[in-house]
């Protein structure tokens, strides 16, 4: 009989399970077993925790087999009242999964040992056997069935126990398919979804999932950053926009302003003395800074004709034609400073043929307006000999009157122009002082001339 019993017990195969560790109030009887050496081949570098978790379902093996026999051997009461007891046949008849609950091991002594050409774990451990009463097994037993009966429910593994501290075997379920990430639940069973049946958890998956949390860490952290720069680089985008747009909005506001000092014209009797200009040579150097100025100050301010006048003063350096179409509308409009800039497109070959006649016509109405560039420009050309005076003195009284508007060019050109005038009078009074010289010269020789000849008529013999 101690045989057949013996034989039953070690034949039960002790898997670790979810179950808690027993108290001692639950059990009719516990013994304690020193297990020795306990050695368990390692199969690869994985499956040393596998390979751990079988020693130790060895060594409650074999605890559980000498429990019961040294249980029956010590007993004072015979087979029959053995065969009675109600804890020790619950305790005989209990399966595979159920003793796990009802070992408490301590290991002495956990190591690695070689074994030939492989590695195996070696342990020494103390197990306590419980044989528990028959009512606490009952209500063990109902508790099992109903979490068995519990479909299993998805688990963060980051906050569960993957395995049994005691016994080591696994708490966690997963299910895993192509392509897809890991899913925990915390009792075995069917995935609820796709009806595929859970595994339990081993030391590989685990390995294999914290790589992937891993890999997916360094994803999330490789997309934050890349949001992060993203993020950076709309901020200096948005950045440099809004400096765009305040410095848009800036050349906007001082849009007249610029227009007056780099395209304004020092000498048209429209603008404001307390504006500022720019002399044509300023001007001709770049004048696409005063185009820009010029056209805002144009759209903001259109029906100001000054602000076209110094857009077109701009084009004409450049873009004769864009210039053209400003100046004859402004001339329509009788702005005088106008018809000097309408002139000078005219008299050159830059929008076609040169037409000096209607250029002198554009001067002289710039004149009749009052202002001092077409007087200007009319006296250089009557200087220069291209166009003629209509009566004399016409040159002195534009320079003049020019001179007198505050013109520097016309005023340092009459200077100039009445210094070439008093040296060219001086000049011809020199001819002709030179030349009543000659005149009294050659008038003295004819007479000394006509005394010889008749000196010499005079000495010649008469024959009568």
């Amino acid at each position: 009989m101690i045989a057949k019993l013996l034989l039953q017990a070690v034949i039960i195969s002790l898997l670790i399970s979810s179950a808690s560790a027993f108290e001692d109030a639950d059990c009719a009887s516990s013994k304690s077993v020193d297990i020795v050496n306990i050695q368990e081949p390692i199969k690869n570098i994985d499956d040393y925790t596998p390979a751990r978790g079988r020693a130790l379902q060895r060594a409650y093996q074999e605890a559980a087999a000498r429990v019961t026999g040294l249980w029956v051997e010590s007993s004072s009461r015979s087979e029959t009242d053995i065969q009675q007891n109600l804890a020790y046949q619950s305790f005989n008849q209990l399966d595979k999964s159920e003793l796990a609950g009802f070992v408490r091991p301590t290991v002495t002594d956990d190591s690695v040992k070689k074994i030939g050409d492989h590695d195996a774990v070696s342990l020494s451990l103390t197990v306590v056997v419980c044989v528990p009463k028959p009512d606490f097994l009952a209500k063990w037993r109902q508790a099992k069935a109903e979490r068995e009966r519990k479909p299993p429910q998805p688990v963060d593994p980051q906050h569960v126990e993957w395995f049994d501290a005691k016994s080591g075997e696994p708490l966690v379920w997963f299910w895993k398919g192509k392509n897809q990430p890991y899913s925990f639940f915390d009792n075995k069973g069917f995935h609820p979804k796709n009806g595929e049946r859970l595994q339990p958890v081993t030391s590989k998956v685990r390995e294999e999932w914290q790589a992937e949390e891993a890999r997916r860490a360094q994803e999330v952290r490789e997309q934050e950053e890349r949001e992060r720069l993203a993020r950076l680089a709309k901020e200096e985008e948005e950045a440099l926009r809004r400096k765009r747009d305040e410095e848009q909005r800036a050349r906007l506001s001082r849009a007249p302003e610029l227009c007056n000092q780099l395209a304004g014209n020092p000498y048209d009797t429209a603008r404001p003395k307390e504006v500022g200009s720019a002399s044509y040579d300023s001007l001709r150097a770049d004048p696409l800074p005063a185009i820009e100025a010029c056209t805002t100050a144009v759209q903001r301010h259109s029906s100001d004709p000054r602000y076209r006048y110094q857009l077109a003063r701009a084009y004409q350096i450049r873009e004769p034609i864009k210039a053209l179409a400003l100046l004859k509308r402004l001339t329509a409009e009788r702005y005088a400073a106008a018809f000097d800039n309408y002139g000078w497109l005219l008299y050159s070959d830059r929008i076609g043929a040169p037409n000096i006649p209607a250029a002198v016509a554009a001067f002289r109405t710039g004149i009749q307006l009052g202002d001092p560039d077409s007087m200007n420009s009319l006296a250089n050309l009557m200087i220069q000999g291209r166009v003629a005076e209509r009566s004399p003195g016409e040159i002195e009284r534009l320079l003049q009157r020019a001179s007198q508007l505050g013109h520097a060019i016309a005023e340092a050109r009459l200077s100039k122009y009445q210094e070439d005038q008093r040296a060219r009078r001086e000049q011809q009074i020199r001819d002709e002082q030179a030349r009543r010289d000659q005149q009294i010269r050659d008038e003295q020789t004819r007479a000394m001339m006509f005394e010889m000849f008749k000196g010499v008529v005079q000495g010649i013999p008469r024959r009568y």
